[in-house]
């Protein structure tokens, strides 16, 4: 058993940490903080979170944002895409060979609606971020699509799958769209190793 001392100075916001072998193959790290939006990465130091990630080598950072902002008063799409332009740039500036993949936004329900009906913000940010990966700043997941749309979530919310705020997925419905997700990545990979055995 090993043991470790982490410090920081007073004031300092711990943004995840990551404890893993590196023995080789896939290695998957979930480094994030509830409830954070991608206006609040500029936040962070960019020389240090750098030198963090260049440290780090990853191959692939994914991001998932939108849900959260899409129901908070001061949403605009500028903040938004502000956290997701840091990232691409420092993550290109540290790691340049690393992709960004962006897992866009799935169905949040706007519960106070009448009728209660998905954000017009999760199209917007859907449709932006899929113009980024147009333009070639990142690769892009359509999880709204994935989860069968606004119907479809709320038909997954009837079934247990979808916590009653009609935001969060439960267990159940994580596996789901997980599933859904690895699929499609194989999937595109294989395609991908046609064409280089093509050329």
């Amino acid at each position: 058993m090993s043991t470790m001392t982490l410090s920081a100075t007073p004031g300092t916001i711990l943004y995840g940490i990551s404890l893993e072998r590196q023995a080789g193959g896939l290695v998957y790290t979930p480094v994030m903080r509830r409830g954070i939006c991608s206006h609040d990465l500029p936040d962070i130091a960019a020389q240090r979170f750098r030198a963090q990630l260049g440290a780090f080598g990853p191959d692939l950072v994914i991001l998932q944002f939108g849900k959260n902002e899409a129901g908070w008063d001061r949403y605009t799409l500028q903040k938004h895409l502000s956290g997701i332009h840091w990232m691409a740039s420092n993550l290109k500036a540290a790691c340049p060979d690393a992709v960004l993949l962006l897992f866009g936004p799935g169905p949040r329900i706007n519960t106070w609606a009448n009728p209660p009906t998905v954000f017009p913000s999760i199209f917007e940010m859907n449709r932006a971020q899929r113009q980024l990966a147009e333009r070639g700043t990142a690769v892009w997941f359509d999880s709204f699509t994935a989860l069968g749309g606004e119907a479809g979530f709320k038909d997954m919310t009837s079934r247990g799958l979808v916590m009653s705020d009609y935001v969060h997925l439960t267990v159940q419905g994580g596996d789901i769209l997980g599933d859904i997700f690895v699929d499609a990545l194989l999937e595109a990979y294989g395609e991908w190793l046609l064409d280089e055995c093509c050329l």
